[in-house]
């Protein structure tokens, strides 16, 4: 079989000089910790039209920093000590597309290591591997791009087991007609320990006292024979409660990141801090070419509030991160926190990694909690990653499916651990506050409870009381007919 040419360079060549159905690498400047490692792949058609296949990033176990790997010109031979990796999924499936399965000799070529799993294996110590090519991909991405590469258009089915005394799982269940079985709830009274379970599930993680399964049907015994693989590797905690400090106490700082305002050694971190941090993030998005996918999660806050015009003003000027910092520093708080959050977790939410969120209600009412919720689910969708939440809201509740709501219920100091029996996912908020969080005897509930017991209210004169509500009106009836199913 002929071999492919591929030619390495900073511009194309020339149309005229252009080799039909071969590739470019174009070198990027971009560099991981000094690793000069990331091209981009075009293919060269046979009208020596150029079609852009994605990022690449390229190199060999003992790459020195600040070395290119490649040098430029012809590539006529397979890569001997290299090896590569695609960046996206999309890199993968258009290679899968080009005729004469030429992805498939090009994935050969360059020692693609999702392709070529030995490669994997055999260079799975390499700094250059782990600092550069795998930076911002991790392990189960490397897995799914061998299924998209097949043509498996599914994403990867996995679940998270928490080895406590009785173990607590969190399964991802793409089978599911919902794009939301990557959303877990952890509910209870206050007290009860919610904080402190989500604290408890980072440290785990980052000890490694978990298991990771895939799910999906493919096969890993050769990595999970080569490689002593991490599935999960990093956590994400959020938390933006100002009254108490629920930062974990995680060494590990490689696989733990805390987004929130506390700074860590008892204090709150000042504007300037928080706003390096949304500039930072909102330049790796921008240099990793991310603009579509901020729009798509940014769009559901577009009717809230007065959201969109900030929306509208952040797109007009994304490519001057001053201005846009500046506007994030002037926005009220609740849009604020909706929008650190957003970016903050577009740069980090991966397959791989866990985001545990302490009370995202926090500082938010519910049209912005609702449209933040769509944004959320739309992140963990695109990069199927896997979000725990604490919550004490039902606005929340009725977005997470049934089987993916934890219950927790203290007894002196034994918690447990039990799933909800009602459905939550699209039920109505009322009936959630009653059920699941114990509403019925307080407030108005109570009130009208007392007007039927003493006959104050009727059901006679029900129906002429203009001072109560809807729900007020269903309580009565259901107690004068003595059900509880309202």
């Amino acid at each position: 079989m002929k071999a492919l040419n591929i030619y390495v360079g900073d511009v194309a060549l020339g149309k005229t000089i252009r080799l039909k159905r071969s590739f470019f690498l174009k070198n990027r400047t971009w560099d991981d910790y000094s690793y000069e490692t990331t091209y981009t792949l075009f293919y060269i058609d046979k009208e020596k039209e150029l079609l852009e296949i994605g990022t690449v990033k390229i190199a060999k176990s003992d790459l020195k920093h600040l070395q290119r790997p490649l040098e430029n010109g012809y590539i006529k031979k397979t890569l001997g000590e290299y090896f590569s990796l695609g960046q996206d999924e999309s890199y993968y499936s258009t290679l899968r597309e080009l005729p004469n399965n030429v992805g498939e000799r090009l994935l050969a070529m360059l020692k693609d290591i999702a392709f070529d799993r030995e490669v994997w294996i055999k260079n799975k110590t390499s700094k250059a591997l782990n600092d550069s090519l795998l930076r911002n991909v991790t392990n189960l991405d490397v897995i799914s791009y061998q299924m998209v590469f097949k043509g498996e258009n599914r994403k990867l089915d996995y679940c998270l087991t928490i080895n406590n005394e009785t173990p607590v799982s969190f399964p991802i269940n793409h089978e599911l007609p919902f794009k939301n079985s990557n959303i877990h709830a952890v509910i209870g009274n206050n007290g009860v320990g919610k904080t402190t379970f989500l604290k408890e599930i980072a440290e785990k993680i980052v000890v490694g006292e978990f298991d990771c399964k895939i799910l999906s049907n493919i096969n890993t015994d050769d990595v999970d024979e080569g490689i002593e693989i991490d599935y999960i590797e990093k956590v994400l905690f959020i938390s933006f409660s100002a009254f108490d400090n629920n930062m974990p106490d995680i060494k590990i700082k490689s696989k733990f990141e805390y987004l929130g305002l506390h700074d860590g050694d008892g204090g709150f971190k000042g504007p300037d801090i928080l706003s390096k941090e949304f500039s930072e993030s909102l330049k790796n998005l921008i240099n990793g070419k991310k603009l579509n996918y901020i729009k798509k999660v940014l769009k559901p806050l577009e009717n809230v509030d007065y959201l969109a015009e900030h929306i509208d003003y952040f797109f007009e000027n994304i490519e001057e991160r001053p201005k846009i910092v500046k506007m994030h520093t002037k926005l009220s708080s609740g849009h604020r926190i909706v929008l650190h959050t957003l970016v903050l977790l577009m740069d980090s939410l991966h397959q791989g990694v866990v985001t545990l969120f302490d009370e995202p209600e926090t500082h938010l009412h519910p049209p912005l909690l609702g449209a933040f919720l769509q944004s959320l689910q739309i992140i963990c969708d695109t990069y199927n990653g896997l979000l725990i939440f604490a919550t004490h809201s039902p606005i929340i509740l009725q977005e997470v499916l049934t089987e993916n709501v934890l219950v927790l219920r203290r007894l002196d100091n034994d918690v447990t651990y039990t799933r909800t029996d009602i459905v939550t996912y699209g039920q109505n908020v009322s009936k959630l506050t009653r059920t699941v969080f114990g509403y019925q005897n307080v407030g108005f509930h109570n009130t009208i409870s007392e007007l039927v017991e003493k006959k104050t209210l009727t059901k006679e004169n029900i129906s002429t009381d203009h001072r109560i509500g809807s729900e007020g009106t269903k309580i009565a009836w259901s107690l004068f007919y003595g059900s509880d199913n309202v």
